[in-house]
């Protein structure tokens, strides 16, 4: 019970566009979410990496920062690569994702620092529960890619 009240704080706490982040009866609900310090050390503000669903690019996640997007029930492909340059294939990552109306996925994005020498490693998505992910999601704001792209 006591864990549950704490997961409930935590959910208060988090905010959408002024809004509770609750689950949409007609659509799934995405949170991609992502903590500091990079492999280079401290917060990095030009580490960026673009998060894409099915295709389509919905924003350049930063570190330290989280992003909601929405999307229809079914199945989609999820990938993220570092935002700006060239980077080679390995660099990139791709996560599938059956999703279901009026639930929540929370998708931890950590940055693999293994395998690579210069420039930076793929940006891995995992998919986590709700007690695993407010802990992070608590004191993170969205990122800014919320004001400039439309949430779906």
């Amino acid at each position: 019970m006591k864990r549950l009240l704490l997961s409930i704080c935590l959910l208060v706490s988090i905010h959408t566009r002024g809004q509770l982040l609750s689950p949409d009866p007609e659509r799934a609900t995405l949170v991609f979410f992502r903590e500091f310090p990079s492999r280079f050390g401290g917060e990095c503000g030009t580490c960026n990496y673009q998060i894409m669903v099915n295709g389509r690019r919905i924003c350049n996640l930063s570190e330290n920062r989280y992003l909601v997007y929405r999307v229809d029930a079914g199945t989609h492909i999820l990938k993220s690569r570092p935002a700006g340059l060239s980077f080679s294939k390995r660099a990139r990552s791709q996560l599938t994702l059956s999703a279901d109306v009026n639930k929540i996925y929370y998708i931890r994005c950590d940055q693999r620092t293994d395998h690579v020498v210069t420039g930076r490693g793929a940006l891995t998505m995992t998919i986590t529960d709700v007690a695993k992910a407010l802990p992070t999601l608590t004191g993170m704001k969205e990122d800014a890619c919320g004001e400039r792209l439309p949430i779906h």
